[in-house]
């Protein structure tokens, strides 16, 4: 029992911050969107990808643990660097900022 608690735990630890599929899901049918739809019409999910080189205009969907926040609901962006999906600072959405290490997922072209 103890050893699968260790490992319980030790996988837990690991894994945190995580999103599952089913989570990111669950956060686009909030929006009217499923994962499954807009794979279909080529989009690709990156989980925990906020930083490298992809163009901030290629992203549809930034994902947070509480929010889906679509492409037309961002206020405004915050470049630290270049305008790359690693350059962003925070994004404006709904009158609050949401920081780059906030973002769980992404949805992109």
């Amino acid at each position: 029992m103890k050893t699968f608690l260790i490992l319980f735990t030790l996988l837990f630890s690991l894994t945190g911050g995580a999103m599952t599929r089913p989570e990111i899901e669950a956060l686009l049918k909030e929006k009217g969107h499923s994962l499954v739809e807009m794979e279909m019409r080529g989009l690709r999910l990156l989980m925990g990808e906020v930083t490298g080189h992809i163009p901030f205009s290629k992203v549809q969907v930034l994902i947070t643990e509480q929010e889906a926040i679509m492409k037309s609901e961002i206020d405004s962006v915050d470049f630290s660097g270049g305008q790359t999906l690693g350059g962003v600072s925070s994004v404006r959405f709904k009158g609050q900022y949401v920081l780059r290490r906030d973002v769980k997922a992404t949805i992109v072209q």
